[in-house]
């Protein structure tokens, strides 16, 4: 069966606004488009680190900020079509205050069981959803708990876990 999709015209470069409806970063619809294998310009209004930092490693090409002067946004676009790496200013000080952060560096998978912990609400629930043992969702939350903690940023309860999440744009509050 054809659909539109199977003639519609390469995609050169997506411009994705990661914050378009106002309720937080959509990274999930981020990831999306990127595992289809679309380079992506983040141009938003959001100039949160955490948010930049998380949308660059889910892949985005670059980032820019709307209030950034239009020259950025061209110079990202034919960059990101030329496979080019460009760094918009507010990136770079994304970039540059990395280390001060305290990112925990949470692995894709203790991503994944963090925020279906927070949206289904029992252990036992997420490793149902995805196909994994109680135990190992334990584990998973237990190592989330301990990165926390070794940047400086514990999180012993769910509702200061959720608290990190939100900060660090892995969860947005419409999830909840």
């Amino acid at each position: 069966m054809a659909t539109d999709t199977d003639h519609a015209p390469p995609v050169d470069v997506v411009l994705f606004d990661v914050d378009v409806d106002r309720r937080g970063p959509d990274f999930e619809s981020l990831a999306k488009i990127i595992r289809r294998g679309h380079p992506v310009v983040v141009y938003t209004e959001l100039a949160n680190d955490e948010v930049i930092l998380t949308s660059l490693d889910l892949g985005a090409a670059s980032y820019v900020i709307k209030s950034e002067a239009c020259q950025h946004l061209i110079e990202a676009l034919n960059s990101a079509h030329q496979q080019i790496p460009y760094v918009a200013p507010r990136m770079g000080r994304a970039l540059l205050n990395h280390k001060r952060l305290g990112r925990p560096g949470l692995s894709q998978r203790e991503r994944e069981v963090l925020v279906a912990w927070f949206k289904n609400g029992s252990v036992e629930g997420v490793a149902e959803a995805l196909l994994i043992e109680p135990s190992t969702v334990r584990t998973h939350l237990q190592r989330v708990r301990a990165k926390y903690a070794s940047v400086g940023r514990a999180a012993p309860t769910k509702a200061s876990l959720i608290a990190r999440a939100l900060q660090d744009g892995l969860l947005r509050v419409g999830d909840l």
